[in-house]
């Protein structure tokens, strides 16, 4: 497993973080135990969480971070760098901003307390309020750093525009702010800049954040790094494409309609096609190519993926040290 210090921080992390965004709900605890176990086997010391997590199921709480709580007080969950987040809106009410301080104080004394944790290493705000001036944002976030709380913070699912508001306040205030984003990123490509199925406030990388990411070099740690495995699942269907389209009748490719109304386009047809030429020619997973590409950039990343099943940990971890070729970059964009 390779090894980064996180950009202007102290963090030293692995590469590739694992997310346990369907801890509690499609994969038991046993399962995530194995999974996180057999993460930690391979090097792997970076776990995203989130205090939304299993929340939109009635009843069942912050379960996610509940799992992953009990599993830091395992022997093997020693130097684990934890990020989670907070500030995620109600699922009971998805239209009504929770980007205040009391319900931001709320999530992280609940994250804190069932991860078994003084502080949080890396902190996202996990939705944005446009309507809340970024220089109270930051103010409270850094606050939540001199009180020993969080050591570091980053936001996810907020637009460039307000990217550049809060890289102007920070500068103006004499701190550093955010020290990463993490929205939705990865070689395949959505049809739209916001949402997925029902969700329309998250949001995607476009070619003018990856621009601003390219001019000021802020990390990108992208969540969906994969696109839910999309190029995968693709190959496992037995999907046949060419020039763009496919040619040959595919079995079940195992991706919600929601998702594969974005993500299954010409674009990304093309791009499976040139993934499936390199993987007869070179033996490398399309998984781990697919994985290879975010690594492959002008500024720092590191990709935020999951999986379903431990078996599935290896096939993530073998493309921690793999790139792929300038010419691949340049053809398929950014």
């Amino acid at each position: 497993m390779k090894y980064v210090t996180l950009r202007n921080t102290d963090l030293r992390v692995s590469n590739i973080s694992m997310g346990t965004g369907s801890f509690g709900d499609r994969i038991d605890k046993k399962s995530a135990f194995e999974i996180l176990d057999r993460y930690c086997e391979l090097g792997g010391n970076f776990i995203d969480t989130a205090n939304a997590y299993c929340k939109w199921i009635p009843g069942a709480g912050n379960c996610a971070e509940q799992i992953l709580g009990e599993w830091l007080k395992t022997a093997k969950a020693s130097d684990i760098v934890v990020a989670t987040k907070g500030g995620h809106y109600d699922f009971a009410a998805p239209q009504v901003s929770r980007i205040r301080e009391s319900e931001i104080r709320k999530d992280l004394e609940e994250s804190l307390q069932t991860l078994h944790r003084d502080c949080i290493d890396l902190y996202w705000l996990h939705r944005d309020d446009p309507t809340v001036p970024a220089e109270d944002i930051l103010a409270l976030l850094e606050q939540l750093r001199t009180e020993g709380k969080i050591r570091y913070y980053g936001a996810s699912n907020f637009t460039l525009a307000r990217l550049r508001e809060f890289e102007k306040c920070a500068a103006e205030n004499h701190i550093q702010g955010f020290c990463a984003v993490s929205n939705q990123w990865s070689l395949a490509r959505k049809k739209s800049a916001y949402g997925v199925g029902n969700d329309n406030t998250t949001v995607a990388v476009s070619e003018e954040e990856y621009k601003w990411h390219v001019q000021t070099g802020m990390p990108l740690i992208p969540y969906s790094s994969t696109a839910s495995g999309l190029f995968d699942r693709l190959y496992q269907a037995g999907v046949v494409a060419k020039d763009g389209k496919v040619i040959a009748p595919a079995g079940d490719i195992n991706l919600p309609q929601p998702l594969l109304d974005e993500f299954l386009n010409e674009r990304n047809l093309y791009i499976y096609e040139e993934l499936c030429r390199r993987h007869e020619q070179e033996g490398t997973s399309i998984f781990a190519l697919s994985i290879a590409y975010l690594f492959s950039q002008p500024f720092q990343v590191i990709a935020l993926s999951s999986v379903d099943v431990p078996e599935q940990v290896a096939g993530l971890v073998s493309a921690s040290e793999l790139t792929m070729d300038k010419a691949f970059v340049e053809k398929f964009g950014k």
